[in-house]
């Protein structure tokens, strides 16, 4: 008897153990199909991108195509325009000798007669010259116009032949390039680069994460701990670096770190201005981009959902981009300039005993909320300028 009651609370124990193999695989599958997702998701949306690119590109060289030859008619006008020009002042020169002569020959008989013809000719020389320096004139203005237009369309003509191949390498370095990975203590979590200061020790490197983030890799490697970043390069390659903690703010889930290493210059975001800002409504085109599950920096596609949600009294930014368990701390960039716009803060979960992760309904902190913060703590530096106005010039027409 004793005998069969162990072995039932052996079966039990096998069967516990066993549904808990099978609840962490499952997890474990889930979390790599919605890796696979997210990958084919981002070739997907690469793809649509380089058609659309391609597009444009057609487009431009089409435009260039048809824009040279009206500038080809241009000059060929310019060059028959100036040698009218040249035959008018040579037919100015002959009338002038002939005048000349005419009153000449005319003082001779009568010289009350000559005086007057010799006036009427002086005025008439003197309307006809009147008019040529007019033209003049106006040879000299379609002249400037015609070097300025042509100066403009041959900087438009190389920006077009530099476009393509710019912005394939770009895209890299605005997105992917400034997307760090924190990592330590058994929490992993990501961060974004700002653009670098360079002094007198060398280059200052400085990177905005979210605070929760730091705050679990200290509870695991100590309290006063450097905080581990990775940073990857294009080629897949990665070294790691350590940062310590400037500043941060509790009730925002923000927070400021430096990275010590000073040799080198970093990639860096493209910050979007206070402006450019406010300008940025609900279904704006983002990407959310960070190191989800350990991965290498990944953009996933959405819009901005809502751009009032607030949240222990701080206003956050709902977007609908695909995230996960290590997006803490990323960037939110704009998918048509690429410039970061916020910082990702949170996923909404589901449940209590057992939370289900909503992935497409993240939290995020707008950028200017940050830039008060920084300016607060003395980092107005950081905080892109204003741009200056623009001053309106009279046009020559």
């Amino acid at each position: 008897m004793r005998s069969s009651h162990w072995i039932i609370s052996l079966l039990a124990l096998l069967g516990a153990v066993q549904a808990s193999q099978t609840w962490t695989t499952s997890e474990r599958l889930h979390a790599l199909e919605t890796t696979d997702a997210w990958a084919r998701e981002s070739a997907q949306l690469e793809r649509s991108r380089r058609a659309r690119s391609n597009a444009q590109l057609k487009e431009q060289s089409e435009e260039l195509t048809r824009l040279r030859g009206e500038l080809g008619k241009v000059e060929q006008w310019r060059d028959d325009f100036e040698a009218f020009a040249a035959a008018t002042r040579s037919s100015d020169r002959l009338l002038r000798q002939e005048l000349q002569s005419a009153l000449t020959d005319q003082r001779a008989p009568d010289s009350r007669r000559a005086e007057e013809v010799e006036s009427r000719l002086l005025a008439t020389l003197s309307a006809y010259e009147a008019r040529m320096d007019a033209a003049d004139g106006v040879m000299t203005d379609l002249r400037m116009r015609f070097e300025s237009n042509r100066t403009s369309l041959t900087r438009l003509s190389e920006a077009a032949a530099k476009s393509a191949p710019e912005s394939e390498a770009a895209r890299w370095d605005n997105l992917l390039g400034p997307a760090v990975q924190l990592t330590g203590g058994g929490t992993i979590g990501s961060a974004v680069l700002l653009p670098g200061e360079l002094s007198a020790e060398g280059w200052r490197t400085r990177a905005l994460t979210a605070w929760h983030v730091v705050r679990d890799i200290r509870l695991g490697l100590g309290e006063d701990a450097l905080i581990p970043v990775m940073i990857y390069s294009e080629d897949g390659s990665a070294r790691e670096e350590k940062a310590r903690v400037l500043c941060k703010d509790v009730e925002m889930d923000i927070a400021l770190l430096e990275i010590t290493s000073t040799n080198a210059r970093l990639p860096e975001a493209r910050l979007a201005s206070r402006e450019r800002l406010r300008d940025i409504e609900v279904f704006e085109p983002i990407y959310a981009v960070g190191c989800p599950l350990g991965n290498d920096p990944i953009p996933t596609h959405g819009q901005l959902s809502d751009s009032h949600h607030e949240v222990d009294g701080t206003n956050h930014w709902m977007i609908s981009a695909p995230t996960y368990i290590g997006n803490s701390g990323g960037g939110i960039f704009h998918a048509d300039s690429d410039e970061l716009i916020g910082i990702f803060s949170k996923i909404y979960t589901h449940g209590t005993l057992r939370p289900t992760v909503i992935p497409h309904m993240g939290l995020a902190v707008p950028l200017d909320e940050i830039y008060n913060w920084l300016e607060l703590e003395g980092f107005a530096s950081i905080t892109p300028r204003s741009p200056e106005p623009l001053v309106a010039t009279a046009s020559s027409r």
